[in-house]
């Protein structure tokens, strides 16, 4: 079975990591430099990575059911099919003398078609990703940067999107039934679904 000091061995001695298909679930992998890593189609279920560098890694495809992700950064990352139900997103508070807040950073992922039913995302920063027909439901995405991202046909139902970053975000197509808009922030650029009832909801437009 894999271990963390093999994969660190692996850093250290090949400078990237390359575990396609790897039984890697339970690991505790927070704080490591997993730039560009390959590891699609893993099984990476309730894994911790806080904190790590995943910076233009491959995940497509993997189980990454009830994983951490508090302070990552998967920007460019290729998150294709994966399956992420439940996985912990959000900002990280550090123990130190010194608190600080490191929020996970998700820009220009490739999320789509994956699987983020239930999962945690307040206040991500998902600038730019590729979201387009993710499964959303009841996901927890309050304060999160969606500033163009792609959710077409994704599926929002019953999701907690309040004080959510929408300004360019592209939603043709989406389900967002029983989903919380509340202080939802829009621009002019903002394409909602053509069945979204907005007369009622208590949205917050950005000009300029």
């Amino acid at each position: 079975m894999i271990q963390r000091k093999d994969i660190e061995y692996m850093i250290a001695h090949q400078n990237r990591v390359v575990l396609p298909e790897s039984q890697l679930n339970d690991l505790d992998l927070s704080e490591l430099y997993l730039y560009t890593a390959d590891l699609h189609g893993a099984n990476l279920v309730r894994t911790n990575f806080t904190q790590t560098d995943l910076r233009g890694a491959n995940l497509a495809q993997t189980r990454m059911i009830g994983t951490t992700l508090l302070g990552a950064n998967i920007s460019d990352a290729n998150l294709c099919q994966a399956d992420l139900r439940g996985a912990k997103f959000s900002v990280h508070m550090t123990n130190s003398s010194t608190t600080y807040s490191c929020p996970t950073r998700a820009i220009q992922s490739n999320l789509s078609r994956s699987n983020l039913c239930y999962a945690y995302l307040s206040e991500v920063d998902l600038t730019g990703a590729d979201l387009s027909e993710a499964q959303l439901r009841e996901a927890w995405l309050v304060k999160t940067c969606m500033v163009n991202t792609n959710l077409r046909d994704s599926d929002l139902t019953g999701a907690y999107l309040e004080g959510t970053l929408f300004q360019g975000a592209d939603l043709r197509g989406s389900r967002m039934t029983k989903a919380n808009l509340h202080q939802v922030v829009y621009d002019e650029y903002t394409i909602w679904p053509d069945d979204l009832d907005l007369t009622s909801v208590d949205l917050i437009f950005a000009s300029g």
